[in-house]
This record gives C-alpha cells, structure tokens and sequence, in this order.
C-alpha cells in the first residue's frame, strides 16, 4: 500500500463550542486504489468526541474539569 494522499487541508478545527454537535468529514485516499481505515494516533480529543473508521470526527464535546 503506498502512503495515502490527504485531500483535507492540514490545520487547526478551531474552536468547538460545549454541548454542540461537531461533524468534521477527514477525506484522504490509497493512490493503490485500497480502502483506508482513520483511527486517533496521538494527543486526545474532548470527552465526548471520537474519530470514526471511515474519517468522521464527531461528537459533543462536555467539559470535566466542574466548569460550569
């Protein structure tokens, strides 16, 4: 399999609002033609958020440090 392509632009998300429903949509591909599988390598997203198997970040983010 040779390294994939990434087709979403390298930055930052931005700022995600407590208690607000994020949908980001990760799009890469195999210049081989074979399907590729997203999963979380490294840092840490906010409770609540996760990466899917098919490249959607996705969730809402909840605040644990008692903040109101």
């Amino acid at each position: 399999m040779a390294y994939p392509v990434w087709v979403t632009a390298a930055g930052d998300i931005g700022v995600v609002p407590e208690a607000q429903y994020l949908k980001i949509a990760l799009n890469a591909y195999d210049p081989g033609g074979n399907s590729l599988t997203y999963y979380f390598v490294a840092g840490e997203f906010p409770p609540g958020v996760y990466i899917t198997k098919t490249g959607i970040i996705q969730g809402v983010p909840t605040v644990t440090n008692g903040a109101a």
